[in-house]
């Protein structure tokens, strides 16, 4: 989840970066896609397909709110391209796994439940073979 002016100079930004040129045909601006409660419900992930990143909150169940920073180190920035959609827990809450719409590609990251540091393993390339 990103929120900005919608008077903001710069829709094309990914946090200090820009979004290149030639990605603004998908990621013009940030997408929200797919928001999950961590399953100890103190954490919650939102991917983030127009900024390649999923975020990373503090769900604070008696105030009813989120909490964090836009700009806070615990989010996963993936590469630009990669248009993080949607997302799925394992069973035990440590790995989040991130399908990457625009890469076709499935990221493994793992979950620190006690800071909130969602940190990327693995990507596997998830498109059929090029001729």
């Amino acid at each position: 989840m990103s929120f900005r002016s919608i008077s903001d100079p710069h829709p094309y930004s990914q946090g200090v970066d820009r979004i290149p040129t030639e990605l603004h045909d998908r990621q013009e601006a940030a997408h929200a896609h797919c928001i999950m409660a961590h399953p100890s419900n103190r954490w919650v992930v939102a991917c983030d397909l127009g900024l390649s990143t999923v975020f990373v909150y503090g769900l604070d169940e008696q105030a009813g709110a989120l909490r964090g920073a836009a700009d806070d180190p615990r989010h996963l920035r993936a590469d630009a391209a990669a248009g993080c959609r949607h997302c799925c827990w394992d069973a035990s809450g440590t790995t989040l796994f991130i399908h990457n719409e625009l890469e076709c590609s499935v990221t493994a990251a793992s979950f620190d439940a006690v800071t909130g540091q969602l940190t990327a393993r693995h990507t596997m390339d998830q498109s059929p073979r090029r001729q």
